[in-house]
């Protein structure tokens, strides 16, 4: 905002200035130009608990100091709400008294009223739980306890280790399991790698992804924690891994391929090679398959990984879905090491190549995937429609067939499939009709 002004009971209303910012609890604090401010007693965090009385106050949109505040009466519902930041209350909270206080009955304070939100902490943050009965609050005794940093004049940000969960979208039920680790993440740095179980996050046992978050929510960029996770069957211990409060954003790596589609051959077939990309310069063509691919290795192997000339680390069959996972783990400049079966070859070769980034040059045609057998239903269907044997109706769905036809295969009008009666090899022609001319059809 371009000004800011802080109205105080019994005293004039002052201009204020952003000294320090909490960005992930969506704290501000100011200052103003005023002596003798009463402190509130703070409300120990240790003894907030679910089912005890309290008190939303807040004056956010009345500037006028003689109205009286907003007040609503409700209870903790909740604890240790919004990945270990906040208590949760049902009295009703929105932007009306964002910013204020959540006050016990003995007057001391629980928190501070914010508009946090699971989902992020945009300045849209909380909007699914305005005046619903669910509201949040900083506890008062975090808030001093960050309360020098943000008068240095600090800007605090999340803590983030820079790991994905392996199963999107199943936090509470799938096991932590690492699917990703961000280049340059406190993570990588630190030696975590992916298809890694986390064990604890700072002596905490983790059950599933849910928890991992639980454990760092709370942290801050350049808090340290401690990580024990099994890899291999093996555990390993992580000490003082320094969060980060930024994950690195690199330029996507390129190859320069399209691959088959519907292909259950082992590989990655290739239908496309793009012009003056890596593939075409190591000579990848269509009707090659792509069997593995791998950073190359500048250390010397170990004698446990010590591997014929020539060849690749044992890995699962690659796949498209396989291929752009490990796309993902590379960034532009990397050299990676691929097997390549040529097209009518019966041995592969490994092959080095440098990934570079995505070219803004787009070909000017790219060849279209096609399928055999629908090709061939069209050309069989519009062979049907030239000789008549089948004629598009005005007005209708689909299509009809001559009065001989159809005495002998009856058509249910109303649903667009064939009745009982009909013959087995007809339910077939009308059914690869429908597929070729996308109609609509259900069972009979």
């Amino acid at each position: 905002p371009s000004s800011i002004t802080v109205t105080v009971p019994g005293r004039e209303r002052k201009v204020a200035k952003i000294v320090g910012t909490d960005t992930t609890r969506m704290l501000t604090l100011l200052k103003i130009d005023a002596a003798d401010l009463t402190v509130p007693k703070a409300f120990p965090k240790s003894e907030t608990d679910v089912g005890r009385w309290s008190l939303a106050l807040g004056r956010a949109l009345d500037p006028e100091i003689n109205d009286s505040p907003s007040i609503s009466l409700g209870i903790i519902s909740a604890t240790n709400r919004i990945f270990g930041k906040c208590v949760q209350t049902d009295a009703k909270v929105s932007p009306v008294n964002y910013g204020g206080p959540l006050v016990a009955l003995d007057g001391r304070v629980i928190g501070v009223l914010v508009p946090a939100s699971p989902r992020g902490d945009s300045e849209t943050a909380g909007v699914e739980w305005y005046d619903s009965g669910i509201g949040f609050a900083v506890p008062l005794d975090d808030v001093l306890a960050i309360l020098p940093k943000l008068k240095d004049g600090q800007t605090l940000r999340r803590g983030l280790m820079g790991i994905a969960a392996k199963v999107q979208g199943d936090d509470y039920n799938a096991a932590p399991v690492i699917g990703a680790v961000s280049r340059d993440s406190a993570a990588e740095k630190a030696g975590i790698k992916a298809n890694d179980t986390v064990l604890e996050i700072d002596g905490k046992p983790i059950a599933n992804f849910s928890a991992v978050q639980h454990a760092l929510g709370p942290k801050y960029a350049g808090d340290k924690v401690s990580v024990k996770i099994r890899r291999d069957g093996k555990t390993m211990d992580f000490n003082d891994v320094l969060l980060t409060g930024v994950v690195t954003s690199f330029a996507p790596p390129f190859l320069g391929i399209l691959p088959l589609r519907d292909d259950a051959a082992p590989g990655v077939g290739i239908r496309y090679v793009y012009p003056k990309s890596p593939a075409a310069e190591i000579g990848l063509k269509f009707g090659d398959r792509i069997l593995k691919i791998a950073p190359v290795v500048v250390a010397p192997p170990t004698p446990m990984q010590k591997l014929p000339k020539g060849a690749l680390p044992k890995s699962p069959p690659l796949s498209r879905d396989l291929l752009t996972q490990l796309m993902t783990g590379f960034r532009a400049g990397d050299e990676v090491e691929v097997e390549v079966k040529r097209k009518g070859a019966d041995n592969s070769e490994s092959l080095k190549v440098k990934l570079t980034t995505l070219p803004e040059d787009v070909p000017a045609e790219v060849p279209r995937h096609r399928r055999g057998r629908r090709r061939t239903s069209l050309r069989r269907s519009k062979r049907a429609l030239g000789n008549g044997r089948i004629r598009r109706s005005a007005g209708s769905r689909g299509f009809t067939f001559p009065r001989t036809t159809t005495r002998r295969f009856r058509t249910a009008s109303s649903s667009g499939c064939i009745a009982r009666k009909a013959a087995p090899r007809t339910v077939r022609i009308w059914k690869r009709f429908s597929a070729t001319f996308a109609i609509v059809t259900t069972s009979c």
